[in-house]
């Protein structure tokens, strides 16, 4: 809890817990898009199939790119990419949107994964990077029980728009 005393951890542990809440969330959210429209068990697999697709094309060049270059602009741009995304899953009307909107919502949590660790890494002391990396993880485990309770009961009880709102 002393890493939340310092700023830029601070910023950054949010960015990670909000992600965290917002990925959980959705999760939930496609048992709910099944329903709805009424998908067959092949198109509902492609929710999760085209995110770890993605995941797994952009896992490497992403972590090169931000490598080379500044590992906080790649962060906010992730969380830029991430706003997006959740605006855009309050206009959901079919299943191809789901669709498209987890390969953005990859993209997005795949910049936020490996920026948020490579800045934290950055301004981390050399002799505490290891408990800084592994704080900032533990925050996104907290995150995501967040996202499945809190998330779950505004998805349940307010609906889409009114969720998505919140976690924008």
């Amino acid at each position: 809890l002393t890493l939340l005393r310092e700023p830029e951890f601070l910023a950054i542990a949010a960015i990670k817990f909000a992600s965290g809440m917002s990925f959980a969330t959705v999760l939930l959210a496609l048992a709910l898009y099944t329903d709805q429209f009424a998908v067959s068990g092949g198109v509902a697999g492609l929710f999760g199939t085209v995110y770890a697709v993605v995941r797994l094309l952009l896992v490497l060049p992403v972590g090169r790119y931000i490598d080379l270059g500044d590992a906080k602009r790649y962060l906010v741009t992730g969380v830029i990419l991430n706003g997006a995304v959740l605006v855009a899953y309050t206009f959901v009307g079919a299943a191809w949107h789901v669709i498209v909107l987890r390969i953005f919502q990859s993209a997005g949590a795949t910049i936020l994964i490996i920026g948020g660790t490579a800045v934290v890494g950055e301004i981390a002391p050399e002799e505490e990077r290891g408990l800084w990396i592994g704080t900032h993880n533990q925050i996104g485990s907290a995150a995501s029980l967040s996202g499945d309770l809190a998330g779950g009961a505004l998805l349940y009880s307010a609906g889409f728009t009114p969720t998505y709102a919140v976690l924008v």
